[in-house]
Order: structure tokens, then sequence, then C-alpha cells
């Protein structure tokens, strides 16, 4: 009896003293920034799931983007970034379609260019990116995808800044 008293005695000491130190555990708990303000990246995940909820798009990951690639799938990927971020490094075999920061900018001669580089097969499976989670290009892109009646339409959700980060190799084109 004795023995088992210890023993919960033992027991009941580490999980106390486990419970004065937990806030000095959390203030070391790993983060999703790089600069530690995990408010930032919960505004920035809220933001993106509420415009994929929005668009009525779906989002895909850049692995998956990657495992599509080397898998040879058959889609169009669209980087909706500036001509000359596009020409200097874009995912492989991404076609460009420059959409702007905000949806007021968007105009008819873009969205005619997106639907020319995408086709007319609305079952093709598309994959849409910009540069970074918070970039709203490819929010407008994919939502006018959707709109039009294409069915695949995916976001992917780090863009080109995931694409990078994860090590995989991207293409540059010529100066024009």
């Amino acid at each position: 009896m004795k023995r088992k008293t210890s023993i919960l005695a033992l027991v009941v000491a580490i999980l106390f003293t486990l419970g004065m130190f937990s806030s000095v555990f959390a203030a070391t708990a790993p983060r999703s920034s790089q600069d530690g303000n995990e408010l930032q990246v919960e505004k920035a995940t809220i933001d993106y799931m509420n415009q994929a909820k929005e668009g009525k798009y779906k989002t895909v990951s850049t692995p998956t983007v990657k495992k599509w690639v080397d898998n040879g799938d058959k889609m169009v990927i669209i980087d909706t970034m500036p001509a000359d971020f596009y020409a200097g490094q874009h995912e492989p075999g991404a076609i460009n379609v420059t959409f702007p920061m905000t949806q007021k900018e968007v105009t008819k001669d873009m969205q005619k260019d997106l639907i020319k580089a995408v086709g007319k097969n609305k079952n093709k499976k598309i994959v849409v990116y910009c540069g970074f989670v918070e970039c709203p290009r490819s929010h407008y892109a994919a939502k006018y995808l959707v709109k039009k009646g294409y069915k695949k339409v995916y976001r992917q959700a780090g863009g080109i800044g995931a694409w990078m980060d994860a090590g995989y190799e991207t293409e540059a084109s010529p100066a024009a």
C-alpha cells in the first residue's frame, strides 16, 4: 500500500511540475510562420478558406500539384503573376495569364486571355496559382473560371512561393 501511495505521489508531482512549465513549452512550440507570427498565418488561412468558399473552386497543395506534374496528368497550369515574374521563374509547363491584385482591375481582355489559355473543354483539370497564400490574383482567375462553367478548377494554395520553398524545379522564359 505504501508503494502504491509513493508511486501516486510521484505521478502527481510530475504532472504538477509539467503543468507549471506548460506556458514555457507553449512559448517555444513550433510555428507555421518563419517569424513566429501565428496570428498572421491564421488570418491568411481564414481569408484563403473564405475566398475558396466564395469562388466555389477546389484547393490543392503544392506537393499534390508536383505529383500531378510528375505523373503527366493532363491539365492546364495558369500562373497569374505579372509577366516579368513569370519570365524569371514559374512552375514547369505553366502558362502566364496576368491577373491584378484587386477585383476592380480585372478586365474583359484578361478574362478572354484566361479562357483562351485554358481552352473550351470545361471538364479539363485546371490549376491556378500566384505568388503566395495571401496573393488574390489566383482567386480572381479561379472564381471566373468556375463562373464560366469549368468543373475542375483548383487553386494552388502557396503558389510559386510554396513551390520554391519545397525545392521543386522552376522554368524561366526568354525575355520578350
